[in-house]
C-alpha cells in the first residue's frame, strides 16, 4: 500500500504503519520500516507529525534482530537524505551495529 502515491491514502496507512513498527513478527516490522520512506515522499508532513524518524531510532535501540537493524539504518539514511540532513547515531546504537555486523551478510 505504501507504493501507491495517493496522499489521501497515506492518512489511512499511517496508523497501521505505526502498529507494524511494534509488531512481534520480524517480517511485519521490516515491511513497516521499508514503507516509511515511500510515505515520506508523498506526505512528508504526515511522517514528520507522527515523529517516525525518532520512532525508528528508538526501535534501533531496543531491537536485537540484525535484519531489522540493517533495514532501519537504511531507512534512516533514506529519510535523512530526503530531508537533506546528516545521519547521526547514538553511541549505543553504533556499538550494537558493530556487535551484530558479523551476522549481516550481503547475500542474506
Amino acid at each position: 500500500m505504501g507504493c501507491l502515491r495517493v496522499p489521501k491514502l497515506n492518512e489511512y496507512l499511517i496508523d497501521p504503519l505505526l502498529k507494524g513498527l511494534d509488531d512481534e513478527h520480524v517480517y511485519v516490522r521490516k515491511t513497516a520500516i521499508l514503507c516509511i520512506p515511500k510515505v515520506l515522499e508523498v506526505s512528508m508532513e504526515l511522517v514528520l507529525s507522527k515523529d517516525l524518524p525518532n520512532k525508528i531510532e528508538k526501535l534501533l535501540e531496543k531491537e536485537d534482530n540484525p535484519k531489522i537493524i540493517a533495514t532501519a539504518l537504511i531507512t534512516l539514511r533514506d529519510i535523512n537524505s530526503f530531508l537533506n540532513k546528516k545521519t547521526s547515531l547514538k553511541s549505543s546504537i553504533v556499538s550494537k551495529i558493530l556487535n551484530i555486523s558479523s551476522f549481516l551478510m550481503e547475500w542474506d
